[in-house]
């Protein structure tokens, strides 16, 4: 992922550790997840596009990640949603990207992240949505 981001904005190196711990952390994403004792979530593949902006740049870049689809993820496992990202920093919660499926519940079964590239394309002041213009509507 942040070879394919890396042509298209600087995702930076971090190092954060909690109460001087010895161990960063890191984002939840991994390979797989357990649901429960009997079930679990495993991503089998990744999928990259990238998002043509209004005069033929890249307005974005984008990844889902790919699994059985089978049901909605837990909350508690801190990746479901189609995610928006400028700058690297998330923009709004998990569900702000529910209006682009058929049904808002199948936002649930995905995981993935839209990194916004555009610099047009501003978060606003609260970073709970973006500003609307006409850049974030052809997104």
């Amino acid at each position: 992922m942040t070879e394919m981001l890396s042509g298209h904005l600087d995702l930076g190196l971090l190092d954060i550790r909690v109460n001087d711990g010895e161990e960063p952390v890191y984002r939840p994403h991994r390979d797989s997840f357990d649901l429960d004792d009997k079930q679990s979530v495993n991503f089998d593949s990744m999928s990259v596009v990238e998002v043509p902006g209004m005069e033929g740049d890249v307005a974005a870049v984008a990844w889902v990640l790919h699994h059985e689809y089978e049901g909605a993820l837990p909350t508690g496992a801190l990746v479901k949603g189609l995610r928006l990202r400028a700058g690297n920093i998330q923009v709004g919660d998990h569900a702000l990207l529910e209006d682009l499926f058929p049904e808002p519940r199948f936002n649930a079964w995905s995981v993935g992240e839209v990194h916004v590239i555009d610099r047009r394309i501003v978060p606003n002041g609260r970073r709970d949505h973006f500003e609307q213009n006409a850049h974030f509507n052809n997104m």
